[in-house]
């Protein structure tokens, strides 16, 4: 990804935050996610400038950052256990090489929620990346 970034002109990386950002706003928004009417009303307010295109504004950070709490918060309510999970393989030689990782057991809600987790994570790292480039190229011609 790295390399697809470093290649991306700034309008190509905006148009890609912008297109993550209708695409996680409208799952938001959806059947599937469902909130108590306190979180509902204040997940809505911060949505509104990411609905209107100014992902680019400073406060934008602070509101991916205020929704994702929402989700942990919910996905931790849907969170029935974890189970420890070897991911490796066995060398008949020298045993297991490899690690046990814990994996959460999570009712139908709580996969869905941990969807949009992860959509907020590639909007939030789509973003960062336009901001950033936008960034250094404002640097660059106050240099020239």
């Amino acid at each position: 990804m790295k390399n697809v970034i470093n290649d991306a002109t700034l309008e190509d990386l905006i148009f890609e935050a912008l297109q993550r950002a209708r695409s996680f706003v409208a799952a938001l928004r959806g059947d599937r996610f469902v909130i108590n009417a306190r979180d509902s009303a204040f997940v809505g307010r911060c949505l509104s400038s990411i609905e209107e295109g100014r992902i680019l504004e400073e406060d934008v950070a602070g509101t991916l950052d205020a929704v994702r709490e929402v989700l942990c918060r919910e996905i931790e309510k849907e969170t029935l256990e974890t189970r420890q999970v070897f991911e490796g393989y066995h060398d008949p030689e020298i045993g297991d090489v490899g690690r046990v990782i814990e994996i959460p057991v999570r009712t139908v809600r709580g996969d869905d929620l941990a969807e949009l987790l992860a959509q907020l994570d590639g909007l939030s790292k789509a973003r960062n990346a336009a901001v950033d480039r936008l960034r250094a190229e404002k640097e660059v011609r106050k240099r020239i």
